[in-house]
């Protein structure tokens, strides 16, 4: 089995095209939950994913959890391969 991100063709992978964002700035900027704390930042190039697997492209706002939004998230159904994933940090 290759390894790659997301389970399978039918998975939800939320991406951002801001690469400079530290952990707690994508927190923020992404309403994350706090207890969803990414230690790694990979990057992904936009030539790896399929465009009719981009859901939708949207300005993140606010939410319950007291997070402030602002951010920009790509939402993309199906899987990347790990060939095409660089570790940033």
């Amino acid at each position: 089995m290759n390894s790659q991100l997301g389970r399978n063709e039918n998975s939800i992978i939320y991406l951002t095209p801001a690469g400079d964002l530290k952990p707690l700035q994508a927190q923020i900027e992404l309403a994350l939950p706090g207890v969803t704390r990414g230690y790694a930042v990979l990057e992904v190039p936009k030539s790896a994913l399929h465009p009719e697997r981009v859901l939708f492209v949207r300005r993140v706002t606010g939410n319950i959890l007291r997070r402030a939004g602002g951010g920009v998230e790509v939402v993309y159904r199906g899987t990347v391969p790990n060939k095409f994933i660089t570790r940033i940090r």
